[in-house]
Order: C-alpha cells, then sequence, then structure tokens
C-alpha cells in the first residue's frame, strides 16, 4: 500500500512483516540493527552475518524482501559482493557506510549497480522518520527488486527501424532510482533517436561520471549539458548540477538549445526549471518523469500537458520510489505511466515517424 506524506514523497508499507538479511562487519553495529528492526516489529530477521560469503548462504537458505550491505566487509568488499548480487540474483540493497557519504563516488558506483539506497552510519541514521532506516528500508522492500546495473545494456530498440525524428525533444526528470532507469532506456534509443534532456538529482560531481558511463555504452551519445549547445538527434543531455539548472532555450535564428541559468533556488538541478523552460515549445516536448522521491517535476508536467505536450511517468511497479510519478499522476499530469521495460519503445513511437 502507499501513501503520501507531508513532504510530498510517497511512502511504502506492507501488510506482512519484511524480510531482512543483515549483513555487518561490526559486531556492534550488527547487534544495533538487529535490535531496531525487532523493535520495530515490522521487521523479521532472516539472517545476520558477518561477510559477503556467508551472505551468500544465507539468501539461498532463506531469502530476503531486502538486504542491509556494509560496504567495509572482510574478504570481498560491499561493492563487489552488491555486483554479484545483481548479476546473479538481484534482491532490493540498502547500503551502509561508516566513511562515505551519499555523495561520495562509492555511493554513485553502488546506485550504478544496482542499489536502491545509501544510507550513513550515523544517529540520524538510526533515528525514526522517514530519512531515517526504517523507513528508507520499507521503502527498499516495496521497490520490487534491484536495479540493472548501467553496463549491462540491450540492444536499441530503434536500430533495425528506418525511422526519421519528428522533431519532439525528450525531457525527462529522476531522482531516487534514476540512474538505473537511466541505464536501461538512453542506450535503447539508438544513435538516430531524438535529443534527450535531463535532470538527475545527483550532486554535480558525479553527474559528470554518470555521463561517461551512460555514454560508453552506445546508442546515444551522452554528455554533460552545456549553454547554447544546439540540439542534436541522438544526444541525450544531463544537467551539471551545482549552481547551474538546464533550460531548453528557442529561439527564431538558432532554433532549440540547451539553456543554462545560475543561482536558482534548490539544492538539486531543477526538473520543475527544466520542464517550465519548454512551455513556450510545448506541442514539441514529450515529458517523462522516472522513478524518485518528493514531487519535482509535477506542477511544472501539469503546465506542459495544458499547453499541448505529451507526458508520460514511469509506472510505481518498476519504479524504485514512485514519488515524483506518483505526484504527476495524482494532478492529472500525466497521460498514463509506463513500464521501464516499454518505455525506450514509447518515447521511439512519440518521437520518429517512418
Amino acid at each position: 500500500m502507499e501513501r503520501a506524506g507531508k513532504d510530498g514523497a510517497w511512502h511504502l508499507h506492507r501488510t506482512s512483516p519484511v524480510r531482512v538479511l543483515i549483513v555487518e562487519d561490526s559486531d556492534s553495529q550488527r547487534a544495533r540493527l538487529v535490535q531496531l528492526l525487532q523493535a520495530d516489529g515490522r521487521f523479521v530477521i532472516v539472517g545476520a552475518v558477518c561477510s559477503a560469503f556467508e551472505a551468500r548462504a544465507a539468501i539461498r537458505m532463506a531469502p530476503p524482501d531486502v538486504v542491509t550491505l556494509d560496504v567495509d566487509l572482510p574478504r570481498m568488499d560491499g561493492i563487489e559482493f552488491l555486483r554479484r548480487i545483481m548479476r546473479l540474483r538481484p534482491l532490493p540493497v540498502v547500503m551502509l557506510s561508516g566513511t562515505g557519504g551519499p555523495d561520495s563516488s562509492l555511493a554513485t558506483t553502488a546506485r550504478a549497480l544496482g542499489a536502491v539506497d545509501w544510507l550513513e552510519k550515523t544517529g540520524a541514521t538510526f533515528a525514526p522518520g522517514p530519512s531515517g532506516l526504517i523507513e528508507r528500508l520499507l521503502m527498499a522492500a516495496c521497490s520490487g527488486g534491484g536495479g540493472e546495473e548501467v553496463t549491462s545494456v540491450k540492444k536499441p530498440v530503434g536500430a533495425t527501424l528506418q525511422r526519421r525524428w519528428n522533431g519532439r525533444v525528450v525531457l525527462m526528470g529522476a531522482s531516487t532510482g534514476g540512474v538505473q532507469a537511466l541505464g536501461q532506456v538512453l542506450p535503447a534509443l539508438g544513435p538516430e533517436g531524438p535529443p534527450v534532456l535531463v535532470c538527475q538529482h545527483m550532486p554535480e560531481k558525479y553527474l559528470a561520471k554518470l555521463a561517461q558511463r551512460l555514454d560508453g555504452q552506445g546508442g546515444v551519445a551522452v554528455a554533460v549539458a552545456t549553454h547554447g549547445t544546439s540540439l542534436t538527434k541522438g544526444h541525450a543531455y544531463l544537467a551539471p548540477g551545482g549552481r547551474f539548472h538546464l533550460g531548453l532555450g528557442c529561439t527564431a535564428e538558432n532554433g532549440l538549445s540547451l539553456q543554462l541559468t545560475q543561482n536558482l533556488p534548490g539544492p538539486w538541478p531543477s526538473v520543475a526549471h527544466l520542464f517550465t523552460s519548454a512551455l513556450p515549445v510545448a506541442p514539441k516536448v514529450l515529458a517523462i518523469l522516472l522513478s524518485g522521491m518528493g514531487k519535482d517535476g509535477a506542477d511544472a508536467m501539469l503546465a506542459l500537458r495544458r499547453g499541448g505536450a505529451r507526458c508520460l511517468v514511469q509506472d510505481a511497479a518498476s519504479s524504485v520510489v514512485f514519488g515524483m510519478p506518483g505526484a504527476a499522476l495524482r494532478l492529472g499530469a500525466a497521460e498514463g505511466t509506463v513500464p521501464l521495460t516499454r518505455l525506450a519503445q514509447r518515447i521511439l513511437a512519440l518521437t520518429m515517424e517512418a
């Protein structure tokens, strides 16, 4: 069951207990996790182990709904074990780290490999509330499984089709779970697909790494957006983050181009700003909201739809967090939901013609 909280995110609740496997090297931290989850009453601990090898055996014996995975493990670290889990038996995994924060390079790698979440071992993590471990584990358990590794890419959907871009530009907004979604959708659009502008909630220095990783998969060319660049088919442009927000510029002389604006409110690159910037050319836009917490972009998507844009959201079943897509759906901003596995095909159907 899902319900909206005061923060606009969708908090997920289950009618049956959540089966948790705890993988933690520290005896004291492992005991703390066991005590915290048992006291809550909504969890069943199927195992509490101290190494990746014990975790592998525990998963075979009693498959969990969600795994808490320590980054620093003996013999095989948590990142390598995560890689193997996602290749052999994808599960919702929440990473716990005593050394790296959610903006660290390790956290970026973990999300790209399919981790649902990344939390530091701090007092705030173990405190009650929507940002604490309890709610994040419930959310992860309801996500339906781990994401695909970015390096695992299917053949582009439009690779064998003789189609021509119809001039419609794709605008995508994403947050939690968006890295996995982008890794599946963008490469599948192919080198002749529509230009795509992407606003992914992520710190500036890691957006560049994400662009490089996605660009290496073939299909579309992916790069961090630069001011004034004209849109080209077969290219995807990531909002650079930091003090810049990405928008769509349009002039009679140069057509559509990338516009970067400095010092607007908000700690993330703003989906709302990206969508709002496209209002003058709304009929030429396909706006999409992917998995993410909160409601960034929902109101602006409604304005786009009223202006003639096509508007879609990733469906709840394939979203890690149905916050941003759910907010748009509740407003009537989206004309429908699309499973992640069908999203690239749907995009090509709306932006390409024979």
